[in-house]
């Protein structure tokens, strides 16, 4: 059927097979990007051209959507967050004009480092969060990173995504410790290198406070 739709006659000699099938490849390439592009509000005059080169920088997306790449680079910049001095980190997307504000890092005494991620979910599983965490460990050489998770507006869905996974991890039966590192933020932490015993500072419905350690 699919070299029928192609215009490919049924005597199809076996030198034309590989063109055909990579007409075929691009027909499903083309199929993905564009639900992508639905799926992500994005332009197609405005954005197909830059985006479909992030496209095939990625690999070959006729395997999947995961691989699209939708952000450029990462600015640092520094200012006052709640009265505290703190670093933000902007990011450059390919979709829009305006950048992204994906992560927020404040020093704290003792070495702590307070860390802030709230990344959209178009950018998720592209390696904002770790890429974010690693420049604010660059800047700060922490002891210990702090992570907050509570319900607020600034929120999607009324709360961190760290507090819903967490609370969902014990629900299911796992040790608060472990669940800790089942979420965005503990996943990012531990492969670089905050993956010792966490301190669970304070824990309630509305709220988690969690001091990760690295291995001593």
């Amino acid at each position: 059927t699919g070299f029928a739709e192609l215009g490919v006659g049924s005597a199809l000699a076996v030198t034309g097979l590989p063109r055909a099938i990579r007409r075929l490849n691009a027909i499903r390439s083309w199929k993905r990007f564009n639900s992508l592009c639905k799926q992500n509000s994005l332009n197609l005059r405005d954005n197909v051209r830059e985006v479909w080169q992030r496209v095939k920088s990625g690999g070959d997306f006729a395997n999947g959507v995961e691989k699209v790449k939708l952000w450029t680079k990462i600015d640092e910049s520094d200012g006052i967050f709640n009265g505290a001095r703190a670093s933000f980190y902007d990011v450059n997307v390919t979709y829009q004009s305006n950048r992204v504000r994906a992560g927020v890092a404040i020093p704290r005494d003792g070495g702590v480092l307070e860390f802030h991620l709230n990344i959209p979910e178009k950018l998720q599983r592209q390696g904002v969060g770790s890429n974010v965490f690693k420049q604010a460990i660059e800047d700060y050489v922490p002891s210990q990173v702090k992570g907050w998770w509570k319900k607020s507006d600034i929120y999607t869905e009324g709360e961190s995504v760290n507090l819903t996974i967490f609370r969902q991890k014990i629900s299911e039966g796992m040790d608060p410790l472990e669940a800790v590192f089942e979420t965005p933020t503990g996943k990012i932490l531990k492969s670089n290198g905050f993956d010792g015993v966490p301190e669970i500072i304070k824990n309630t419905d509305e709220e988690v406070i969690i001091h990760f350690n690295p291995i001593e």
